[in-house]
């Protein structure tokens, strides 16, 4: 039996979400919030979707989607362009990498692998703004 359009557009409209989520989040991260300071502490919540779904449904993130996100957000922030884009994909590829240990896993090692995963990109971004600027 052929899907009806509205099947087919249920389908692609759930396919579309984590990706649509994630650009949703780009633009939150980048909304003026006018508190002094408050950028240094502010989470990358575009990292946190892009962990979430690359662990839960990684074949509805797919690599060039997370690429485009992230020069979405080097765009819209005015960091070197790229800069983002690398970071993703390398916070993509390292939960790709470890999808069969968080596979299963209670909130507290996604919590605790975020943590890391994270420390782990500022790190990147850290070194990469620090070549950039030298």
């Amino acid at each position: 039996m052929r899907p009806t359009f509205w099947q087919r557009l249920d389908a692609f409209a759930r396919n579309l979400t984590p990706v649509a989520l994630t650009l949703v989040l780009v633009i939150l991260n980048v909304v003026p919030t006018h508190i002094p300071g408050i950028a240094r502490v502010l989470p990358v919540l575009p990292l946190i979707s892009i962990f979430y779904w690359s662990i839960h449904r990684p074949h509805l993130v797919p690599a060039p989607a997370v690429f485009l996100i992230g020069l979405f957000q080097d765009g819209l922030t005015g960091a070197p362009m790229g800069l983002h884009a690398l970071i993703f994909l390398a916070v993509q590829g390292v939960v790709l990498f470890q999808h069969k240990f968080f596979m299963g896993k209670s909130f507290f090692v996604h919590w605790l692998g975020f943590g890391l995963v994270g420390a782990g990109a500022a790190a990147l971004s850290w070194a990469l703004l620090s070549a950039f600027h030298v």
